[in-house]
């Protein structure tokens, strides 16, 4: 955009303005217009507008509605940003203007930490949110999540939404543990992808620093010594191993470990003091598009006009049939509701129940979402998955209340039909070893899941990634289904790799992931050893291996479960149980591993599992249901008569025992106990 002076400007037009309060958007503004350094993208102005339109409601009455209008206006930045130049060392940026960029990256985020009255952390740090001028000098840019964080940096912050996954520091990811250190982890992924791009970060995904350091530094000399002479080589190949040695020190996971960003730039500036000048090649013709903000009435209407411009014509999709079956999607049907949408009641005339859920993200590619609903409806089809019955999706401009005014917004919606459970999530059930579900339970839920698992990484090639509690439902005999595949792609065995933005839970990503957005079928073996250990030991037991190690931790949880297990034996035997609590705990640990080599595959898992039922006893007397004691209550001096029909699907026998306070009064006829 230009305004009628003819200078040019960065416009972000805000789309989820619904959603955003007008105070908190004055406040970031004032936060974010106080910045200026040469390697930080200047705010300019805001835009908060609305007009008045006509809209017609679902029950086809009209009303007036207000449209809102809101967007950023930043400096304009003449080669967009720096994720557009990402390469490895064979082609791309010359290495000088590689750690120009990286040096002004650095001497941004230092002023941004310890160039302010009151330090800002970014948070979101990013090729996509560094933005690079003609003279190839880099700004920060983008800090439409940053916070103005202040006081003892041991503080916890709960934030849901932060940053960028591949991004993250693993304290975030584990404990959403902020500090100076969470941009410093940032930093040594932007400087890594800028020295080998995105492909050779996540190659060199699982070497150690050391390796990483040789690797970097043997491939970039072998590049230099065809391009540049003897002096200027001596040069870049040390400032190349500079750099890789401080992102390599960047991407520590004990946070403690890593340097501050005061440090960097003092090893930098040294570095560059060696720097042999070049005739840095301008780079013209490149449309950049940021933030923006306030200014005169003639740069928001012009912003008006922008968004007016952009503006597109949706592409409707029916959704009358779900709305009809959960009556609109009224709060009365409301199941449940998370990150990624809210679960409603569908119920058909023919009084069949089913579970619509309505989804809060947006599938960009019509054929990609047909092709998917097709593999999920007619391929994929297990005891232990949630069957998908239909997917719709719409998208449409809708009236809306907010801040007591009705507005018009733009909303796509995807909506998926499955089975319905009545017994919900997995998540309800969850408890210690105290109470709760009985371990028979508890271990068949475990391996219906691990069942469910494996089908999907061996029959149909389908990676989970958002394998959690919330998402296993459970059926009248509590068999554990897994459902929300429509959260994922099918991929092919051997390619394994996607970007994920949003995440329910971040417990459940591993390291990989976190650290270089590497996803393959141990990313749900990873999660899959959390959930074992919230069956296992309850909600609050992954807390406790940051407390203690391994050992003491399964000594810790199996002495409960024996202790509830002898309970209610009566003296009886109980090893092969207390084995098979151990051994599902050694095998949740194995999941957890931080190296994704180490951890067992899904069919090694369920062979284990396998191997834990032979530990029960064939004529073990302990019977296994739920729950597994049955009480009858008998009134004193009357003639009572129970009856107890048991059903035993698996086998051709069913053993049972029963017990009274006073056998010679109550048990009159024989047996009391059998098979």
């Amino acid at each position: 955009a230009a305004l009628e002076n003819g200078t040019k400007v960065a416009v972000k037009v805000l789309r989820d303005m619904a959603a955003l309060d007008d105070k908190a958007f004055r406040d970031e503004f004032q936060n974010v217009a106080r910045l200026k350094h040469e390697n930080i993208v200047q705010l300019l102005g805001y835009c908060d507008e609305s007009e008045k339109i006509t809209v017609e409601l679902d029950d086809g009455t009209k009303t007036s509605a207000e449209k809102i209008h809101k967007a950023l206006c930043f400096e304009y930045v003449d080669n967009g940003s720096l994720h557009k130049y990402i390469s490895d060392e064979n082609q791309g940026l010359e290495w000088h203007i590689r750690f120009k960029i990286i040096k002004g990256i650095c001497e941004g985020l230092k002023h941004l930490r310890v160039g302010l009255n009151k330090p800002l952390w970014h948070l979101d740090l990013k090729p996509d949110n560094i933005l690079l001028d003609r003279d190839m000098t880099p700004k920060i840019a983008d800090f439409g999540i940053a916070r103005l964080i202040i006081g003892d940096e041991k503080t916890r912050k709960t934030i849901n939404c932060v940053g960028t996954c591949g991004y993250w520091p693993p304290e975030f990811v584990r404990f959403q543990f902020i500090s100076e250190a969470f941009d410093i982890f940032s930093l040594g992924v932007i400087i890594t992808k800028i020295m080998i791009g995105t492909k050779g970060y996540k190659e060199c995904a699982t070497m150690q620093p050391r390796n990483l350091v040789k690797h970097v530094h043997n491939n970039w000399k072998k590049k230099l010594h065809e391009a540049v002479n003897l002096r200027e080589r001596e040069v870049y190949c040390q400032q190349v191993k500079t750099c890789i040695e401080i992102a390599s020190k960047c991407l520590v996971e004990d946070r403690k470990e890593r340097p501050r960003i005061q440090d960097i730039v003092i090893i930098l500036r040294e570095a560059d003091e060696t720097m042999i000048p070049q005739q840095i090649e301008q780079v013209t013709d490149v449309e950049s598009i940021l933030p923006s903000s306030e200014g005169d009435p003639e740069a928001s209407a012009k912003i008006n006009a922008l968004i007016n411009h952009l503006s597109i014509n949706p592409t409707v999709l029916p959704l009358d049939k779900l709305r009809k079956i959960t009556n609109n999607f009224s709060e009365d049907r409301l199941l449940g509701a998370g990150r990624f949408g809210r679960v409603y009641k569908g119920i058909f005339e023919d009084g069949q129940i089913v579970a619509v859920k309505l989804l809060k993200y947006a599938v960009e590619d019509d054929e990609d979402f047909r092709d998917t609903k097709n593999y999920l409806i007619d391929v994929v089809r297990h005891k232990n998955i949630i069957q998908l019955l239909e997917a719709v999706m719409e998208t449409r401009e809708e009236a809306t209340e907010h801040n007591g005014k009705i507005v018009l917004v733009k909303r796509t919606r995807v909506a998926n039909c499955s089975e319905y459970f009545r017994n919900g999530s997995l998540e309800r059930y969850i408890s210690d070893e105290s109470h709760g579900l009985d371990w028979c339970t508890r271990y068949r839920i475990i391996k219906g899941t691990c069942d469910g698992l494996r089908y999907l990484h061996e029959e149909v090639n389908i990676i989970h990634v958002y394998l959690k509690p919330s998402n296993i439902l459970l059926d009248e005999n509590m068999v554990p289904k897994i459902g929300d595949l429509s959260l994922t792609r099918y991929l092919g065995v051997e390619e394994t790799k996607m970007t994920i933005k949003s995440f329910g839970t971040m417990e459940h990503l591993p390291p990989e992931f976190v650290t270089k957005q590497v996803i393959s079928e141990q990313f749900d073996i990873y999660s899959l050893g959390i959930i074992i250990i919230k069956v296992v030991a309850g909600m609050s037991a992954h807390s406790l291996l940051h407390d203690m190690n391994s050992k003491e931790f399964i000594e810790l949880v199996l002495g409960r479960w024996s202790k509830r297990l002898q309970a209610t034996s009566k003296g009886r035997s109980l090893d092969g149980y207390c084995q098979q609590v151990k051994k599902c705990l050694e095998i949740a640990l194995e999941c957890m591993e931080a190296d994704m080599h180490r951890r067992p595959s899904i069919e090694n898992i369920v062979e284990m599992l396998d191997e834990t039922e032979t530990l029960i006893p064939d004529n073990s007397d302990l019977l296994d249901v739920h729950p597994m004691e049955l009480r009858f209550i008998f009134r004193p001096k009357k003639h009572i008569s129970c009856l107890l029909q048991l059903h035993n699907k698996e086998d051709d026998s069913v053993a049972f025992r029963l017990l009274s306070n006073c056998p010679k009064r109550y048990l009159t006829q024989r047996p009391i106990c059998g098979v």
